[in-house]
């Protein structure tokens, strides 16, 4: 149970986490955000430094090569073809 939890939980804040890279995104210059909360400002620093912009990056490339899911639902395909 409490594994579950624990993934549904970074399932969850992964989400909220690329929401917030979405909306920080659609704003052309990071300096619109220097009146804001700390929060704010550590997010804004988060999204511009160069070890994340890197990995995002590749993620994104990495993501348009993918031509096959290799998941459905919980369980990989691989393991569907073992089972029949």
């Amino acid at each position: 149970m409490l594994a579950y939890v624990n993934k549904l939980f970074t399932k969850r804040y992964k989400q909220w986490k690329n929401n917030l890279h979405q909306y920080f995104e659609t704003f052309d210059d990071p300096q619109e955000f220097k009146d804001r909360e700390d929060n704010w400002a550590w997010l804004c620093s988060h999204f511009q430094e160069l070890g994340y912009v890197k990995k995002a990056k590749a993620n994104k490339s990495n993501r348009e090569k993918m031509n096959l899911l290799h998941y459905s639902g919980l369980r990989p395909f691989s393991y569907r073809m073992e089972a029949q």
